[in-house]
This record gives C-alpha cells, sequence and structure tokens, in this order.
C-alpha cells in the first residue's frame, strides 16, 4: 500500500481523529504511515481549538491568570504565547521607576573606576 493511499484511507475511515486517536484506533495504519512518511500529514489533536480565550471563558471563567497559572499551565502558557493574558482579570505588574539619584551615584562610581584603570 502506497503512503498516499493509506492516508487517504486513514481520511476516509477516520476524518474526525486526530493521529494520537488514530493510533489507538488503528495501530496498524498508524504505523505504515510513519513508516513510509509523514505523520504531518495527519491532523494534531488542539485542546483550545485555536482559541485558548474561547476555551478560558468556557471552563475557567472569572479565573485571574495567576489562578490559571496554577491550575492549568498550558493554558496560560498559550494564552500567553497568542498575547490573550491581557484580557484575563489580575494584577498587572507596574514596573517602578528607580530614582535618578540611584542611577547617578553608579554612573560615576563606573566612570570613576574606569578612570582609575
Amino acid at each position: 500500500m502506497s503512503l498516499e493511499r493509506a492516508i487517504d484511507e486513514a481520511r476516509e475511515k477516520y476524518p474526525t481523529l486526530s493521529r494520537g486517536q488514530l493510533q489507538k484506533k488503528n495501530h496498524a495504519l498508524y504505523t505504515k504511515i510513519a513508516r513510509q512518511g509523514d505523520l504531518n500529514k495527519l491532523p494534531l489533536a488542539s485542546r483550545y481549538q485555536g482559541n485558548p480565550y474561547k476555551f478560558y471563558t468556557t471552563h475557567y471563567p472569572g479565573k485571574t491568570r495567576g489562578e490559571i497559572y496554577k491550575i492549568d499551565r498550558p493554558l496560560h502558557s498559550s494564552l500567553n504565547y497568542y498575547n490573550m493574558l491581557d484580557k484575563l482579570p489580575g494584577k498587572k505588574i507596574i514596573k517602578k521607576k528607580v530614582p535618578s539619584i540611584i542611577i547617578n551615584y553608579f554612573r560615576r562610581r563606573t566612570s570613576n573606576n574606569q578612570q582609575a584603570k
């Protein structure tokens, strides 16, 4: 059986299955495709189906970023990857400015050290 024929068979018999599900359902067909060619031609299972924010709103409504980080780190990572963490409630980290007195002190100190060398 050729690779294209094996992939067509997988798509016809199991159109909604992902690679992992195909491996469990028909291991022989999965192995044949894996040995002959590229498993990338078979679909992957997607927990969030391309929209992690929608998954968040249906499964964890109202949870803060910190709570999501503790409960479901892959979801937090996916939201971070797609720049959607700002949509979640939670504290925003505000970077404090360093007072200019401290900056000037270190500038003078490093410039004095360089002059001494």
